[in-house]
């Protein structure tokens, strides 16, 4: 089979070279491209048809340039494509990147992720019926990436895949999943996959080695099932509540200190920001929230650790809405309803919040 693949590569470079002797002209090499990417989409080279003289080329036979390619903000940009081994012959062509009004999100994490998704599909996509954000979230005993990593290789169906359905407005479960299982799940393509690190490793030096690991694998995974790559975000940590015995040796080495674990956390999760596609600043929002009359006793904990529903989960859905979108804040104005419901100046609050966050 190897024998095989290098001798049909060969073949077209020699095709190549013999039609270079006879000579070229740029009128006979053509590329399409009429994909419209949403804010943070990779270029896809599946959507890229190139020929030359209407004779389709394989991806060997030319060279691309997306150096000025910017998926993270909306605009034009010029693609250039080249025909290998013969100078003169390329062309540009225009991609564009529109703010987003879709995507399916994974979020891979523990439990802890359950109280800030929990009613996020309706706090993104209520005001506009143009937005279709779909949440899933994939819940396993595994909460740091080093652990995903490891039992993404064992293949162990030890996960949960929560899918929010949108006739019933509730969560329906497939359980005893494993995780790569779950990213061919009903042939879906994922936009963005949010890694939860958890609170322990996302502050400690020097011990996220795993994550490009995990990402590779996770693409190779996409690219062998024939489905996109998607755009990889670190979910940041938030800090425990504030001078609180937890009974908990790990927050007792920061002496049950929220100021010293939250500056741990987001020392961490910055020196990550060249590993990630993007960083969720959930931790910095909690903590910028903290400072807000949003504030209640238990720091906006349910007990001391995990976040709360009524104020955590609109603030972590504005948060993601309005960084994966690009949309205002102010567009993402669903206030809740029964006991979580909110009223209009915690809403502005938290307006406040996200966008200094994400000024930040």
């Amino acid at each position: 089979m190897k024998k095989s693949l290098i001798v049909l590569t060969s073949i077209g470079l020699l095709l190549l070279t013999a039609c270079g002797k006879q000579g070229h002209t740029l009128s006979k090499f053509k590329a399409t491209h009429e994909t419209v990417y949403q804010l943070h989409d990779k270029f896809d080279y599946r959507n890229l048809k190139v020929t030359y003289d209407e004779e389709v080329l394989e991806p060997h036979q030319y060279v691309l340039d997306t150096s000025k390619y910017n998926p993270k903000k909306a605009g034009t940009y010029k693609i250039n494509v080249s025909l290998r081994g013969v100078e003169g012959i390329s062309l540009d062509i225009d991609v564009q990147v529109s703010e987003r009004n879709s995507a399916n999100i994974l979020f891979i994490g523990n439990a802890s992720i359950e109280s800030i998704t929990s009613h996020m599909h309706e706090f993104i996509n209520y005001a506009d019926e143009e937005k279709d954000f779909r949440i899933y979230r994939l819940e396993g005993d595994y909460s740091s990436i080093n652990q995903h990593y490891s039992h993404y290789l064992l293949n162990d169906e030890d996960y949960d895949l929560y899918e929010y359905d949108n006739e019933s407005s509730s969560w329906l479960i497939e359980e005893d999943i494993s995780l790569q299982s779950a990213l061919t799940y009903e042939g879906i393509e994922w936009d963005f996959v949010l890694l939860q690190e958890n609170n322990i490793e996302a502050s400690l030096k020097d011990n996220h080695y795993q994550a490009s690991k995990l990402m590779d694998v996770i693409s190779g995974h996409l690219e062998k099932n024939e489905k996109k790559i998607p755009a990889y975000a670190l979910s940041m940590p938030w800090a425990y509540q504030d001078a609180v015995d937890l009974g908990y040796d790990y927050y007792e080495f920061f002496a049950n200190d929220q100021s010293e674990m939250y500056e741990a956390i987001a020392s961490e999760s910055g020196s990550l920001a060249e590993v990630f596609d993007l960083v969720l600043p959930l931790g910095t929002a909690v903590q910028n929230a903290r400072l807000t009359a949003l504030e209640d006793d238990k720091d906006l904990t349910i007990d001391g650790m995990m976040l709360n529903e009524r104020i955590g989960c609109p603030l972590s859905s504005i948060l993601l809405g309005a960084l994966f979108s690009g949309s205002p804040v102010e567009e993402f104005s669903y206030l809740g309803e029964g006991e979580y419901l909110l009223n209009t100046e915690e809403q502005r609050l938290l307006f406040d919040v996200v966008s200094a966050t994400i000024d930040k």
